[in-house]
């Protein structure tokens, strides 16, 4: 973390929801967590870290997730193992069959809005479609719902807060931008359109021929060599190390038995054990009935 401000001017650091709980578990794994106890531990940290009500960027445009890192590191896991030439090359073409891919699926886009807003505008269009509304001074209006709101067209607010927070209209605010605004979508932001999400994509990669055709580059007077580093024993690690309160996923295995994947073994398995003590009392109720017999 005390790297951040030396490349970046203001960075943005949240706490992670799922490793807030974690860490909640992980110090009070004896008892109750909710309630009290989890109100005060969350107290003790900074509001701006975990709760976007408090935050000063509190514009996230309706994502409140990091699943975009999450696919990307996912999807050069297997890179990762190459040498940093290889790997550099593979993410390259990985980069730009994904840029082509997704330019050509924008074509065929015809809305203003990308089509995931697009549906959302259309379904806040349908619940607002019956709500009176009056215009109180320029640019604020008065919406009567449940329970009424005010909206400032100016501003782009409303108080809802949920205009605020996505940066998309909320059904307050697309009632009065359908019926007092000229243009319907004057006050979405620039980042919704499919105008910008082709330009995101407008750029070319283009190919690079094999390394024995580059131009010869001149020898610096001071040449780059490469980091030291120091290898560990062992093999290297691709797994990720658990924070304080995680706990990793236990190894499944398939059962001989029941045949299922699961996190048992023959030895362990619930339906070899059902099996076995019906087996058991089968042959003592055989063995009772031969006695008897005799």
């Amino acid at each position: 973390m005390a790297a951040f401000p030396m490349v970046f001017d203001d960075p943005v650091h949240f706490f992670c929801l799922f490793h807030l709980l974690t860490n909640l578990k992980g110090r009070f794994s004896s008892g109750w967590i909710g309630g009290n106890i989890a109100e005060e531990w969350l107290s003790q940290l900074p509001y701006e870290k975990w709760a976007v009500a408090y935050s000063p960027h509190i514009t996230r445009y309706g994502e409140m997730t990091s699943n975009a890192i999450e696919s990307f590191n996912s999807w050069i896991q297997e890179s990762r193992t190459l040498l940093i030439t290889h790997m550099i090359d593979t993410i390259r073409k990985g980069i730009s069959a994904w840029f082509v891919a997704r330019r050509k699926h924008s074509q065929t886009w015809t809305g203003a809005l990308c089509p995931t807003k697009e549906e959302t505008w259309n379904l806040l269009s349908d619940i607002c479609r019956s709500w009176l509304m009056v215009e109180c001074t320029a640019g604020d209006f008065e919406v009567s719902s449940i329970p009424s709101v005010t909206v400032n067209l100016q501003s782009k607010s409303c108080s809802c807060h949920q205009w605020q927070v996505t940066d998309f209209p909320c059904a307050h605010a697309v009632a009065v931008i359908r019926r007092h605004c000229d243009s319907v979508y004057s006050h979405v932001s620039d980042c919704f359109f499919t105008t910008k999400y082709r330009e995101c994509y407008m750029h070319d990669i283009h190919p690079i021929s094999d390394t024995e055709l580059f131009e010869s580059i001149p020898t610096l007077e001071k040449p780059i060599m490469p980091p030291t580093l120091k290898r560990t024993p062992g093999r290297p690690k691709r797994k990720r190390v658990p924070s304080y309160g995680e706990f990793p996923k236990k190894k499944q295995r398939c059962c001989s038995k029941c045949g299922k994947i699961a996190n048992h073994d023959s030895v362990t398995c619930i339906l070899h054990q059902k099996q076995t003590s019906k087996t058991v009392s089968g042959e003592a109720d055989s063995r009772e009935n031969s006695e008897n017999m005799s």
